[in-house]
Protein backbone atom coordinates (compact mmCIF):
# COMPACT_ATOMS: atom_id res chain seq x y z
CA UNK A 1 0.00 0.00 0.00
CA UNK A 2 1.18 3.54 -0.74
CA UNK A 3 3.01 5.24 2.16
CA UNK A 4 2.48 8.81 0.95
CA UNK A 5 2.66 11.37 3.75
CA UNK A 6 0.85 14.68 3.35
CA UNK A 7 3.40 17.53 3.14
CA UNK A 8 1.11 20.53 3.66
CA UNK A 9 -1.65 21.69 5.98
CA UNK A 10 -3.51 23.52 3.21
CA UNK A 11 -7.18 22.60 2.81
CA UNK A 12 -7.17 20.64 6.07
CA UNK A 13 -10.86 21.52 6.51
CA UNK A 14 -13.59 19.09 5.47
CA UNK A 15 -16.04 19.61 2.62
CA UNK A 16 -18.91 19.31 5.12
CA UNK A 17 -17.50 22.23 7.14
CA UNK A 18 -17.12 24.34 4.01
CA UNK A 19 -20.67 23.48 2.97
CA UNK A 20 -22.02 24.57 6.35
CA UNK A 21 -19.98 27.80 6.39
CA UNK A 22 -21.13 28.78 2.89
CA UNK A 23 -24.77 28.17 3.80
CA UNK A 24 -24.46 30.28 6.96
CA UNK A 25 -22.97 33.20 5.04
CA UNK A 26 -25.45 32.94 2.16
CA UNK A 27 -28.42 32.81 4.54
CA UNK A 28 -27.11 35.76 6.57
CA UNK A 29 -26.69 33.80 9.79
CA UNK A 30 -22.99 34.62 10.10
CA UNK A 31 -20.43 36.95 8.63
CA UNK A 32 -17.19 35.80 7.01
CA UNK A 33 -15.08 36.18 10.16
CA UNK A 34 -17.52 34.43 12.50
CA UNK A 35 -18.19 31.59 10.05
CA UNK A 36 -14.49 31.03 9.39
CA UNK A 37 -13.79 30.72 13.13
CA UNK A 38 -16.85 28.54 13.79
CA UNK A 39 -16.07 26.05 11.01
CA UNK A 40 -12.26 26.21 11.11
CA UNK A 41 -11.83 27.61 7.59
CA UNK A 42 -9.53 30.47 6.51
CA UNK A 43 -11.57 33.62 5.90
CA UNK A 44 -10.04 34.33 2.49
CA UNK A 45 -10.82 30.80 1.33
CA UNK A 46 -14.41 31.12 2.53
CA UNK A 47 -14.79 34.42 0.70
CA UNK A 48 -13.54 32.85 -2.54
CA UNK A 49 -15.96 29.92 -2.25
CA UNK A 50 -18.95 32.16 -1.50
CA UNK A 51 -18.03 34.26 -4.54
CA UNK A 52 -18.17 31.09 -6.68
CA UNK A 53 -21.66 30.28 -5.36
CA UNK A 54 -22.88 33.79 -6.13
CA UNK A 55 -21.49 33.49 -9.66
CA UNK A 56 -23.69 30.46 -10.34
CA UNK A 57 -21.94 27.39 -8.91
CA UNK A 58 -23.74 25.02 -6.56
CA UNK A 59 -22.74 24.88 -2.89
CA UNK A 60 -21.60 21.26 -3.32
CA UNK A 61 -19.27 22.13 -6.21
CA UNK A 62 -17.88 25.18 -4.41
CA UNK A 63 -17.19 23.07 -1.29
CA UNK A 64 -14.98 20.54 -3.07
CA UNK A 65 -11.28 20.39 -2.29
CA UNK A 66 -8.51 20.08 -4.86
CA UNK A 67 -4.77 20.74 -4.71
CA UNK A 68 -2.16 20.20 -7.41
CA UNK A 69 -2.54 19.01 -10.97
CA UNK A 70 -3.79 15.50 -10.06
CA UNK A 71 -7.49 15.76 -9.36
CA UNK A 72 -9.77 12.88 -8.25
CA UNK A 73 -11.16 10.85 -11.15
CA UNK A 74 -14.60 10.37 -9.58
CA UNK A 75 -16.74 12.77 -7.61
CA UNK A 76 -17.74 11.89 -4.04
CA UNK A 77 -21.26 10.99 -5.20
CA UNK A 78 -19.94 8.71 -7.95
CA UNK A 79 -17.57 6.98 -5.52
CA UNK A 80 -20.46 6.41 -3.11
CA UNK A 81 -22.40 4.74 -5.94
CA UNK A 82 -19.36 2.57 -6.71
CA UNK A 83 -19.09 1.51 -3.04
CA UNK A 84 -22.80 0.70 -2.98
CA UNK A 85 -22.45 -1.39 -6.16
CA UNK A 86 -19.47 -3.30 -4.74
CA UNK A 87 -21.37 -4.14 -1.54
CA UNK A 88 -24.50 -5.12 -3.50
CA UNK A 89 -22.48 -7.62 -5.55
CA UNK A 90 -20.89 -9.02 -2.38
CA UNK A 91 -24.30 -9.45 -0.72
CA UNK A 92 -25.45 -11.38 -3.80
CA UNK A 93 -22.39 -13.68 -3.53
CA UNK A 94 -20.61 -12.22 -6.56
CA UNK A 95 -17.94 -10.22 -4.75
CA UNK A 96 -15.29 -8.34 -6.71
CA UNK A 97 -11.58 -9.03 -6.47
CA UNK A 98 -9.08 -6.16 -6.50
CA UNK A 99 -8.47 -6.74 -10.22
CA UNK A 100 -12.23 -6.70 -10.89
CA UNK A 101 -12.59 -3.40 -9.04
CA UNK A 102 -9.76 -1.81 -11.04
CA UNK A 103 -11.36 -2.93 -14.31
CA UNK A 104 -14.77 -1.68 -13.16
CA UNK A 105 -13.31 1.72 -12.27
CA UNK A 106 -11.77 1.99 -15.74
CA UNK A 107 -15.09 1.17 -17.43
CA UNK A 108 -16.94 3.64 -15.19
CA UNK A 109 -14.54 6.45 -16.07
CA UNK A 110 -14.59 5.57 -19.76
CA UNK A 111 -18.38 5.35 -20.00
CA UNK A 112 -18.77 8.70 -18.23
CA UNK A 113 -16.01 10.27 -20.38
CA UNK A 114 -14.07 11.43 -17.32
CA UNK A 115 -10.45 12.63 -17.56
CA UNK A 116 -8.19 9.90 -16.21
CA UNK A 117 -4.63 8.58 -16.17
CA UNK A 118 -5.53 4.88 -16.08
CA UNK A 119 -3.58 2.29 -18.09
CA UNK A 120 -5.19 2.17 -21.55
CA UNK A 121 -3.47 -1.08 -22.55
CA UNK A 122 -4.48 -3.09 -19.49
CA UNK A 123 -7.81 -1.21 -19.28
CA UNK A 124 -7.58 -1.06 -15.50
CA UNK A 125 -7.20 1.62 -12.86
CA UNK A 126 -3.79 1.77 -11.23
CA UNK A 127 -2.85 0.37 -7.84
CA UNK A 128 -2.33 3.88 -6.47
CA UNK A 129 -5.98 4.71 -7.26
CA UNK A 130 -7.11 1.39 -5.77
CA UNK A 131 -5.35 1.87 -2.42
CA UNK A 132 -6.44 5.51 -2.22
CA UNK A 133 -10.04 4.44 -2.90
CA UNK A 134 -9.92 1.79 -0.16
CA UNK A 135 -8.38 4.26 2.30
CA UNK A 136 -11.15 6.78 1.57
CA UNK A 137 -13.79 4.12 2.19
CA UNK A 138 -12.51 2.34 5.29
CA UNK A 139 -15.61 0.15 5.66
CA UNK A 140 -14.42 -1.85 2.63
CA UNK A 141 -11.97 -4.63 3.29
CA UNK A 142 -10.47 -7.60 1.44
CA UNK A 143 -12.09 -10.80 2.72
CA UNK A 144 -11.82 -14.52 1.95
CA UNK A 145 -15.35 -15.75 1.09
CA UNK A 146 -16.98 -19.02 2.12
CA UNK A 147 -18.18 -21.21 -0.74
CA UNK A 148 -21.96 -21.53 -0.90
CA UNK A 149 -24.03 -23.70 -3.21
CA UNK A 150 -26.74 -22.16 -5.38
CA UNK A 151 -29.46 -24.08 -3.54
CA UNK A 152 -28.32 -22.84 -0.17
CA UNK A 153 -27.85 -19.29 -1.47
CA UNK A 154 -31.40 -18.89 -2.75
CA UNK A 155 -32.90 -20.85 0.17
CA UNK A 156 -34.96 -23.23 -1.99
CA UNK A 157 -38.47 -23.42 -0.48
CA UNK A 158 -42.17 -23.16 -1.36
CA UNK A 159 -42.43 -19.32 -1.29
CA UNK A 160 -39.38 -19.04 -3.56
CA UNK A 161 -40.82 -21.55 -6.05
CA UNK A 162 -44.24 -19.87 -6.01
CA UNK A 163 -42.64 -16.49 -6.64
CA UNK A 164 -40.72 -17.91 -9.61
CA UNK A 165 -43.81 -19.35 -11.27
CA UNK A 166 -45.79 -16.18 -10.59
CA UNK A 167 -43.15 -14.14 -12.40
CA UNK A 168 -42.98 -16.72 -15.20
CA UNK A 169 -46.75 -16.54 -15.69
CA UNK A 170 -46.68 -12.74 -15.83
CA UNK A 171 -43.90 -12.74 -18.44
CA UNK A 172 -45.63 -15.37 -20.61
CA UNK A 173 -48.93 -13.48 -20.50
CA UNK A 174 -47.23 -10.18 -21.30
CA UNK A 175 -45.15 -11.32 -24.30
CA UNK A 176 -47.39 -14.19 -25.56
CA UNK A 177 -44.57 -16.67 -26.10
CA UNK A 178 -45.59 -19.56 -28.42
CA UNK A 179 -44.92 -23.11 -27.16
CA UNK A 180 -41.96 -23.61 -29.52
CA UNK A 181 -40.14 -20.66 -27.88
CA UNK A 182 -40.33 -22.03 -24.34
CA UNK A 183 -37.38 -24.21 -23.35
CA UNK A 184 -36.54 -26.02 -20.15
CA UNK A 185 -32.98 -26.83 -19.13
CA UNK A 186 -32.23 -29.50 -16.53
CA UNK A 187 -28.71 -29.36 -15.20
CA UNK A 188 -27.30 -32.49 -13.63
CA UNK A 189 -23.92 -31.04 -12.78
CA UNK A 190 -21.32 -28.42 -13.52
CA UNK A 191 -17.66 -27.83 -12.74
CA UNK A 192 -16.10 -29.16 -9.56
CA UNK A 193 -15.89 -26.95 -6.50
CA UNK A 194 -12.71 -24.84 -6.25
CA UNK A 195 -10.62 -25.67 -3.21
CA UNK A 196 -9.51 -22.06 -2.72
CA UNK A 197 -11.52 -18.87 -3.14
CA UNK A 198 -10.03 -15.58 -4.35
CA UNK A 199 -10.35 -12.73 -1.89
CA UNK A 200 -13.17 -10.30 -2.64
CA UNK A 201 -14.02 -6.83 -1.35
CA UNK A 202 -16.65 -6.79 1.39
CA UNK A 203 -17.85 -4.81 4.37
CA UNK A 204 -15.36 -4.35 7.22
CA UNK A 205 -16.19 -6.29 10.42
CA UNK A 206 -18.84 -8.36 8.64
CA UNK A 207 -18.86 -11.79 10.28
CA UNK A 208 -18.84 -13.84 7.07
CA UNK A 209 -18.49 -13.25 3.34
CA UNK A 210 -19.79 -15.76 0.79
CA UNK A 211 -19.08 -16.62 -2.83
CA UNK A 212 -21.41 -18.55 -5.10
CA UNK A 213 -20.17 -21.96 -6.29
CA UNK A 214 -21.77 -25.00 -7.90
CA UNK A 215 -21.81 -27.03 -4.68
CA UNK A 216 -20.12 -27.01 -1.30
CA UNK A 217 -18.64 -30.52 -1.23
CA UNK A 218 -18.30 -33.62 -3.37
CA UNK A 219 -17.56 -34.47 -7.01
CA UNK A 220 -20.11 -33.47 -9.64
CA UNK A 221 -20.99 -35.03 -12.98
CA UNK A 222 -21.52 -33.03 -16.14
CA UNK A 223 -24.59 -33.02 -18.37
CA UNK A 224 -27.40 -30.71 -19.52
CA UNK A 225 -30.76 -31.70 -21.03
CA UNK A 226 -32.84 -29.22 -23.01
CA UNK A 227 -36.47 -29.70 -24.03
CA UNK A 228 -39.32 -27.57 -25.40
CA UNK A 229 -42.82 -27.22 -24.07
CA UNK A 230 -43.97 -29.25 -27.13
CA UNK A 231 -41.93 -32.19 -25.74
CA UNK A 232 -39.34 -32.09 -28.54
CA UNK A 233 -35.74 -32.61 -27.49
CA UNK A 234 -32.53 -30.97 -28.57
CA UNK A 235 -29.25 -32.85 -28.77
CA UNK A 236 -27.76 -33.52 -25.35
CA UNK A 237 -24.39 -32.33 -24.12
CA UNK A 238 -22.12 -35.33 -23.73
CA UNK A 239 -19.81 -36.00 -20.87
CA UNK A 240 -16.30 -34.64 -21.07
CA UNK A 241 -14.00 -36.71 -23.34
CA UNK A 242 -16.94 -38.97 -24.29
CA UNK A 243 -18.03 -39.73 -27.86
CA UNK A 244 -21.33 -41.22 -29.00
CA UNK A 245 -19.55 -43.15 -31.74
CA UNK A 246 -17.05 -45.10 -29.62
Amino acid sequence: MSKYVRKTTRQSWSEESMNGAINEVMEGGMGYLKASRAFGIPQSTLEDRVKKVRSGKSVEDASQKGLGRCQPVFSAALEDELVSHVLTLENRLFGLTLTDLRALAFELAENNKLPRTFNMEKRKAGKAWLYAFLSRHSRLRLRTPEAKSIGRAIDFNRPAVEKFFTLLTEVCEKYKFPPDCIWNVDETGITTVPTRQSKVIGLRRKRQVGALVSAERGTLFQGDWVTKKEASWSSCFCRKRHSLYT
